[in-house]
């Protein structure tokens, strides 16, 4: 009686710890989006993208990287509609710019790689 209670428990025990690996494997593979600087940003497990840029400078250089993961990618509509910014400094690690990432920017006049 005592052995059939402790295998139930063993049991118990390990889909539980199961259960919650795939909890955790699951949460890790969602990007997380959260605010740096003057920027949302999307933190997927081995790069950073940049999704939305809340700031007012007219001159900007865009960051290699945040923390040490690199910056890979401008989002679609990231400084859409933005009439304050005149240039941008794209990093070399930047290897994705979806459609709409400067649209209406209507005082931007130079985009450097």
């Amino acid at each position: 009686m005592k052995k059939k209670t402790t295998k139930r428990m063993i049991f118990v025990i390990v889909c539980i710890i199961v259960v919650l690996l795939l909890i955790y494997i699951r949460l890790l593979s969602h990007p997380i989006k959260s605010r740096v600087g003057d920027f949302t940003v999307i933190f997927y497990s081995n790069r950073v993208g940049l999704r939305k840029y809340h700031g007012n400078e007219e001159n900007i250089i865009l960051p290699n990287t945040i923390g040490i993961m690199p910056v890979t990618q401008i989002g679609g509509n990231c400084f859409a509609g933005n009439s304050k910014i005149k240039s941008v400094t794209i990093p070399k690690n930047i290897k994705i710019i979806y459609d709409g990432a400067f649209m209406d920017c209507k005082n931007l006049e130079t985009v450097k790689a």
